[in-house]
């Protein structure tokens, strides 16, 4: 394929072309690339059109010693790899962990009537003491007033748990 008909592909792509994956950590696609890459240095249109876009020899030099020395770094894991004996990894069951405890909130211990009741009271707290006063105090996220919410809905439950 010239470079013409490269750059034709590349402009009037549309959804039946298809562009091929390339995965450095197979060789097959490692030698693809590099071969495309010589072959574009090898196209007299290169020069001009690279030029366009600040390319040159050089830069795909550059480009092919990347791709060779990723190419090698990567044979060198294979081998220390098909090196490695297979370990087995054995877990002790004999040591449990704690079972995690449950949190008890004091929303937990009222009836849903007072929920709504405590609900209302915050929401209402929240909506006069603190958002109005949010962006003159730094901004809080939604999250930060959701998070300020929950603790003093869980801090009104506390109290009035302990009436």
């Amino acid at each position: 394929m010239n470079f013409i008909e490269l750059l034709d592909q590349l402009v009037n792509m549309d959804d039946q072309t298809t562009v091929k994956k390339i995965d450095l950590t197979k060789k097959e696609d490692c030698e693809y690339l590099i071969n495309t890459i010589n072959e574009l240095k090898e196209n007299p249109l290169f020069s001009v059109l690279g030029s366009l876009f600040g390319l040159d020899n050089d830069n795909l030099d550059e480009i092919l010693e990347k791709i060779e020395s990723i190419q090698k770094e990567l044979v060198k894991k294979e081998k220390v790899e098909e090196k490695k004996p297979i370990q087995k990894i054995v877990i002790d069951k004999s040591i449990e962990e704690e079972p995690k405890k449950s949190i008890d909130r004091p929303s937990q211990k009222i009836d849903v009537n007072m929920g709504l009741q405590i609900h209302k009271l915050v929401q209402e707290y929240v909506d006069t003491m603190i958002k109005p006063y949010n962006p003159k105090i730094g901004g809080l996220t939604s999250e930060a007033i959701n998070d300020a919410y929950a603790g003093l809905y869980e801090f009104a439950c506390w109290i009035y748990n302990h009436k």
